[in-house]
């Protein structure tokens, strides 16, 4: 099996919104809350670290609320 890895994403944001980055083993879900981005005053990119455990597929999505 797989042992703990470490995984980083970076995701562009746009001004004067909040993010939602959630996870799921199945792209139907259940959607799982990773973490939640605050609002930013430009445009930039955020680095999203994730532990990953198991050797299970993973999805990742974003929104905003």
């Amino acid at each position: 099996g797989l042992q703990s890895q470490n995984m980083r994403m970076s995701l562009p944001v746009m001004p004067n919104l909040a993010y939602d980055i959630e996870f799921a083993t199945n792209a139907a879900g259940p959607w799982t809350t990773l973490t939640n981005l605050p609002p930013v005053s430009f445009a930039t990119n955020f680095t999203i670290p994730d532990s990953i455990t198991t050797n299970a597929a993973r999805f990742y999505r974003m929104h905003s609320p």
